[in-house]
């Protein structure tokens, strides 16, 4: 009896761990694809008033690690709202609260699932903020990462023409289409007018977009404004290695295409192609023995 009791708490276990694993795939595909649904943007007022009532528990925790992490990648992903890692704690705390209500009143009471089940989703629900600001972050960085080729060669050709580092950069962004790498180098030209030096608006925007391309943009740049160079060559240079790395890549992933495509030709492919072949010779066979 204690045998049979056990092997219906493993089962049982087992059951609820794949609902719970199920549930928590599906409340963040369903948040990912559908993210609009889900917006905690400042047109919330009741999000924006929960977030104030929990924002002075919010400055109490003595995370000081996971704050930094959140403000970088709060500064990665160009969040526009005017707040800080305690507020976006404070929000994953609401998500938090609010699916274990929910989970408890429809698992635990509704359904008889055991309470960890709702404890598990309340923990995925609780990084459903962090999900998606680091997918944005992901999203931007790429695009910055993708843009920027281009965007060093056409400063390149305006300075080139004739015009200074300011006045090539402001005909760039002018003649550039909306996107993330714009804004970012329109926040640059901002800075320096307003007096900040270009060395300094350039370590600023290395600081917003930290990528390798941006990394080498900052340092070259950086580099050919103290040793007096010529930054119209040097641009034109840089533009020409980073397409040249640009285009490695691509064929790095081309040939990586194939070897990735084995695995699912091993799995789905490969059983079906013996299945056909060797198929009728084991009927014929089984036939014959009989």
């Amino acid at each position: 009896m204690n045998t049979l009791y056990q092997t219906h708490w493993i089962f049982s276990a087992v059951a609820h761990s794949i609902v719970a694993y199920v549930i928590g795939r599906l409340v963040l595909y369903s948040y990912r694809e559908h993210s609009y649904l889900y917006q905690f943007d400042g047109n919330s007022k009741a999000i924006k008033n929960a977030v104030d009532v929990l924002l002075p528990w919010a400055k109490r925790m003595p995370v000081k690690r996971y704050r930094t992490f959140l403000e970088d990648l709060m500064t990665n992903a160009d969040y526009s709202h005017d707040w800080d890692s305690s507020h976006f704690m404070a929000l994953q705390a609401i998500y938090g609260f609010g699916s274990f209500v929910v989970g408890y009143v429809l698992l635990n009471l509704i359904l008889g699932m055991p309470l960890w089940v709702t404890i598990m989703i309340s923990l995925i629900a609780l990084f459903i903020p962090i999900t998606k600001l680091f997918d944005r972050s992901k999203k931007r960085i790429k695009s910055c990462q993708r843009e920027l080729p281009y965007f060093i060669d056409y400063l390149s050709l305006t300075m080139g023409a004739g015009l200074d580092f300011n006045q090539g950069l402001s005909a760039v962004i002018s003649d550039s289409p909306p996107s993330p790498l714009r804004n970012e180098f329109t926040q640059m030209l901002r800075n320096m007018k307003l007096g900040m030096s270009r060395e300094e608006a350039l370590n600023d925007i290395h600081r917003r977009v930290n990528t390798p391309g941006m990394r080498l943009f900052t340092q070259t740049l950086s580099q050919a404004i103290k040793m007096g160079s010529d930054i119209a060559q040097t641009l034109s240079v840089m533009g020409e290695t980073m397409q040249t790395k640009r285009f490695q890549k691509a064929e790095e992933a081309a040939g990586k295409i194939s070897i990735r495509m084995m695995i699912p030709m091993m799995i789905f492919v490969m059983p079906a192609t013996i299945i056909i072949l060797l198929g009728p010779m084991i009927l014929e066979w089984v036939s014959s023995t009989n």
